[in-house]
């Protein structure tokens, strides 16, 4: 009915946050005592937020039309250890 109609027109302006890693390695001198020659710890997360008209409720600013409705991606971490002996 309103397919040539600008009535679900929202502003498109948004500010996301799609990826980051943190690492951070140990110094030498604390993981000598473990035997251990390298330790890094990292820390990633994907989808972190998204920041955009309430008028969106939910769904996401990068959808290219109304013909579907689709819901903004749930945020996803991981942690990981690297380890050299």
């Amino acid at each position: 009915m309103y397919d040539y109609s600008d009535i679900r027109v929202v502003s498109a302006n948004y500010l996301k946050l799609n990826y980051l890693t943190l690492s951070y390695e140990l110094p030498e001198r604390l993981i000598k005592r473990l035997a251990m020659s390298r330790l890094e710890v990292r820390l990633s997360g994907y989808n972190l937020f998204t920041v955009c008209a309430k008028e969106l409720k939910g769904q996401t600013p990068q959808q290219g039309g109304f013909t579907t409705i689709q819901l903004s991606d749930r945020p996803s971490y991981s942690l990981g250890i690297n380890v050299s002996f």
